[in-house]
């Protein structure tokens, strides 16, 4: 039976295979062929069987080293009946898709045999060949200036087309192909040592000239899963090969070609092989100090920022594409580059908190807080079906496709599931979980909905028909559940509960299976969003932290954390999901940024240095101004010389259950711990408890505790719907008085927020959750005036002048300053934030107003006149929570959601009139203090002429690029006139002097070594 399937195997090709035969025989034997003739047939008929594309008889030639286009022709001439060549184009192809299955099975061409490992081995060493042959080998298009963007060189195209030929951008692109078909062999290492070592820049130049960038780091990956046999140090070059193409491929560094030598190399951690390698054969590059380059190689590989909070993202089933919910829109992007692919998805009424893709791919699914549900076509871009409704003003939390992709499944915070027909909008099928439920709902697959709530248990229905599947009880009865997520294959269940611990069940059996305890991380909780699990199943990921926090990884079989803290969000983390490779997660934020992180890029084992692991809440100096004192969301207080930026005391409050520290005590002297209980003062010397716990009236309602400005008294507003005002004493916690708030309008969601004391005693100003302030007499209670609307209402964003007489209040971006006593404007708005101003403080002595908000930005102003003085000025990558003046008025400290605390100098701002460089350099010229040839364009990113955009580029004040930083190392970067920065990251300042930028770019890099 065998022998006849093998017979029927080879008659199946018999004919077919006489008929090739007789053709190359007639081609390769002739005998009036002499041996070079041959030679150049076998070539071109091997290399276009070889080759990944349709090649020109012109480019053949070059690349075979075959001198003319003669060659070719004369090669193809016997090879017309095999081989095609096109007609203006001269591509050359195979005449019939049969005829490469031929020549590549031995059995079948015999001694004709196209042999792949030996051809393709010839075909990678003329791809460097190639590269080896380009001249110059720096600069191929004669770029003139570091400064700008490709796309703003004129005639660039043109240029391209002049130095980049065929066969040089097809050795570029298919090379690594080549080489990893190839026999391995001596030659072919070295060849590929040579590369990597002198020509990778060159390669990446070709590559992003011909907007090719995006493939380098596949070719990468490529090389290392394909060469497992090769010298450690080759191994080590082709990881940190695949890292550098990475970063720069989905960067915008990718923008400007030249930055491939002014920025890439320069801030890479000194282990690297590129870095001990590249830079050798620079000068004038851009120098810098600090310890953050050297821990610098962790997994966030790319950032893209946006106009609004992220809410969602998650990728498509095939991975290339990336779709994410910004407001009130949905974005696509192309996963490789994070270019948008259509204009925003418009539609819904409100913000989208779930999305998702059909199992092909070919639809989004969205939920948003207008409870409705549509579908969109990923082709499109259009509404394909929608809005379908859920229960009026009940948002909707979660939406999936299920698995046949016929049916899409929607949960929303009343309890309700429904399922709808994809195609008609019909609704199929609903049910309402108990009232108990929480409104976490996760769908996997389409097959199973779970959801979980604040007592025990955890309930499994099936989506195709609402039944309950399985309810999980833990054993412990103080246990609750505040997340959950279901594996891909539907055999698991993951469950965080309110202490961040981690359990896993099997759905089965109903069993527990895995534990992890996660006592070690900060336990405040992020925004309510699923557990995710793996593609595979593999591993599970969680985030914690309150503001900017990280995310965790761990093994879903042992429990081990295999992979993080991953931190680089400065604000609430709202979703993260796994490629469908597992090789990344995409995360979003309420900081307005999607993250890419790579999962198998380890950051390096190094200790953390001092610094808060979460969003800093609160900085302010002590009196003296020796020392400044933070408070964190990581629930820890520390107090760090002001001149050092060393710690002097860290003050760490239990996780369980705390808050943060609600305020800093104008005198520097203690700090108020806000917990569900109650709050507790603690000296900030010793960390000691100095007041015992003061009781929360309305526990689990969040309440507010501030200093008066004398420090002898504390204001502890309620949240609650009748809220009260007491005034405590802060030596003895004793009530001094308690203010009865008479309701400000009739409104049933309304709470108190904060309450503050102005200097004179005289006042208590409050701010409420509808955005209104309202003023209140001390001696007696009575309302003064307000609500006024319009304001913020967040805990600093209200501020007292020294004297009492005046209050500065954030009214959105902007900043009123108002008459105490009457609520009469005197001063703004003050406009220069361009979003929610968070804190507000004026100056001791009175003069200054200092501001910081939402857009990460932070201002300085003249109380008495109103003039800006400084800002916005972006020094954080963050929203700063706050800002205040040192006491002799030189410096301002600034805490944000970027997790680092920043001193700077305004003594420039404020004694001089800054003058443009421009005008600074004509100045020069005029006075005779110097040429024009002896004004460097290294003088330009100096002292206050630059900034760090968004998306990395530092740029000066005609917006000129000047270097371009990396996601991970932008929030440990200092500015001009930063004087300190305290992150557990580290630090590092860029240095330009006698940097070679600009027109002097040119002379930045040699091929060969300086030594």
């Amino acid at each position: 039976m065998l022998q006849r399937w093998f017979d029927t195997l080879e008659n199946k090709h018999k004919e077919i295979d006489e008929l090739y035969s007789t053709i190359l025989h007639a081609a390769l034997d002739n005998p009036d062929l002499d041996d070079l003739d041959r030679q150049d047939a076998q070539q071109v008929l091997h290399t276009v069987i070889c080759a990944q594309e349709p090649l020109a008889v012109s480019t053949l030639s070059s690349f075979l080293k075959l001198g003319d286009a003669g060659r070719v022709h004369a090669a193809l001439r016997p090879l017309w009946s095999v081989l095609h060549v096109s007609g203006a184009t001269e591509l050359v192809t195979t005449l019939h898709a049969s005829f490469p299955d031929f020549m590549l099975d031995p059995s079948r061409s015999k001694h004709y045999y196209c042999d792949l490992s030996v051809h393709n081995q010839i075909l990678a060493l003329r791809c460097f060949d190639c590269f080896r042959n380009v001249h110059p080998q720096f600069n191929i298009c004669g770029l003139e200036s570091s400064y700008l963007p490709d796309d703003k060189v004129e005639g660039l195209e043109t240029r391209i087309q002049d130095a980049i030929t065929a066969e040089l951008f097809y050795a570029a692109r298919y090379w690594a192909i080549h080489l990893t078909s190839a026999a391995k062999s001596a030659d072919i290492i070295a060849e590929l040592e040579e590369f990597f070592s002198m020509r990778l820049l060159l390669w990446m130049e070709v590559m992003n000239l011909k907007k090719c960038a995006s493939s380098m780091p596949d070719a990468m990956q490529l090389l290392e899963k394909s060469i497992t046999e090769c010298p450690i140090d080759l191994r080590s070059w082709m990881r940190d090969a695949w890292w550098f193409t990475k970063i720069f491929s989905l960067g915008t560094v990718s923008n400007s070609t030249p930055h491939i030598y002014t920025s890439m190399p320069l801030l890479l951690p000194e282990s690297s092989p590129i870095a001990q390698c590249y830079t050798k054969r620079m000068k004038g590059v851009i120098r810098f100090q600090g310890n953050a380059v050297n821990r610098h190689r962790h997994p966030l590989v790319a950032t893209w920022t946006f106009d609004a909070m992220v809410s969602t993202s998650t990728f498509s089933p095939d991975g290339a594409r990336i779709a994410l919910a910004v407001k009130f829109d949905i974005l696509l992007l192309d996963s490789t580059t994070g270019r948008q692919i259509f204009p925003p998805f418009k539609g819904h009424k409100s913000i989208v908190d779930s999305i998702g893709f059909s199992p092909d791919g070919r639809y989004i699914v969205s939920g948003s807080r207008d409870s409705t549900v549509r579908i969109w076509s990923t082709q499109s871009g259009r509404l394909i079906l929608g809005p379908l409704e859920h229960n009026d003003i009940h948002w909707i939390m979660f939406v999936a496709f299920l698995s046949d992709g016929t049916r899409v499944i929607s949960g929303s915070d009343d309890s309700t599931i429904c399922v709808w027909d994809a195609r008609s909008g019909d609704r199929l099928l609903d049910w309402t979980t108990s009232p108990e439920k929480s409104f976490t709902f996760y769908a996997s697959d389409g097959k199973y909905v779970a959801s979980c709530n604040w007592k025990r248990d955890i309930t499994v229905w099936n989506a195709q028909d609402g039944h309950v599947v399985r309810t999980l009880y833990h054993s412990n009865c103080e246990i609750s559940w505040v997340l959950i997520g279901i594996s891909p294959d539907g055999t698991q269940i993951a469950s965080r509960s309110q202490y961040g611990d981690i359990y896993l069940w099997d759905i089965e059996s109903g069993k527990l299976t895995l534990e992890i305890t996660c006592n070690w991380v900060t336990q405040a909780l992020a925004p309510v969003r699923p557990i995710t699990f793996s593609s595979d199943g593999s591993r599970i990921a969680s985030a914690f932290g309150a503001s900017g926090e990280g995310i965790y990884v761990w093994d879903a079989r042992v429990g081990r954390l295999v992979l993080g803290p991953l931190e680089g969000h400065a604000g609430g983390i709202t979703s993260f999901k796994f490629s469908p490779n597992d090789h990344y997660i995409i995360s979003s934020s309420t900081d307005k940024v999607l993250c890419l992180w790579d999962t198998r890029v380890l950051p390096p084992k190094s200790d953390p240095l001092q610094g808060h692991a979460d969003s800093v809440l609160c900085v302010d100096y002590a009196p003296a101004g020796d020392r400044i004192i933070t408070s964190s969301a990581d629930n820890s207080t520390c107090v760090w010389d002001a001149e050092s930026g060393e710690m002097v005391l860290e003050i760490s409050i239990d996780s369980q259950g705390s808050r943060n520290i609600s305020d800093i005590s104008p005198d520097g002297t203690r700090v108020v711990s806000d917990t569900q209980a109650g709050f507790s003062l603690l000296d900030v010397q010793t960390g000691d408890v100095t007041l015992g716990l003061m009781k929360n009236r309305t526990p689990w309602l969040a309440q507010s505790a501030e200093f008066s400005p004398d420090s002898a008294h504390l204001l502890i507003a309620s949240s609650s719907m009748n809220g009260d005002i007491r005034v405590v004493a802060a030596d003895t916690g004793q009530t001094l008085m308690v203010i009865h708030l008479p309701p400000i309008r009739n409104s049933p969601n309304q709470q108190v927020l904060f309450a503050a004391l102005s200097p004179n005693n005289s006042h208590i100003a409050v701010g409420s959750s509808e955005f209104s302030l309202t003023m209140y007499d001390t001696a007696n209670g009575r309302l003064l005036y307000g609500p006024i609307d319009g304001y913020n209402c967040s805990k600093y964003s209200v501020s007292f002048s020294p004297d009492g007489t005046r209050v500065a209040a954030g009214s959105h971006p902007n900043i009123c300053v108002r008459d105490a006593g009457t609520g009469k404007i005197v001063l703004g708005p003050l406009e220069g934030h361009t979003d929610s101003v968070t804190s507000i403080q004026f100056s001791r002595d009175g003069t200054r107003i200092v501001s910081c908000g939402y857009d990460n930005a932070v201002c300085l102003w003249d109380a008495e006149t109103g003039q800006k003085l400084l800002g916005p000025a972006r020094w954080h990558t963050g929203v700063v929570n706050s800002a205040r003046i040192s006491p002799d008025g030189n410096h301002v400290v600034t805490g944000s959601g970027d997790r680092t605390i920043r001193v700077t100098d305004i003594r420039h701002e404020l004694n001089s009139v800054r003058v443009p460089f421009v005008a600074f350099e004509a100045l020069l010229i005029q006075l005779k203090l110097c040429s024009p040839s002896q004004i460097s364009d290294s003088l330009a990113p100096t002292g206050s002429d630059w900034e760090l955009k968004a998306d990395g580029w530092v740029v000066d004040t005609e917006d000129r690029l000047l270097v371009w930083v990396p996601p991970e190392l932008r929030a440990s970067l200092a500015r001009p006139r930063t004087k300190l920065l305290i992150s557990r990251k580290g630090w590092f300042r860029l240095n330009f002097a006698d940097a070679l930028l600009g027109e002097s770019w040119k002379g930045c890099y040699w091929p060969e070594s300086l030594d």
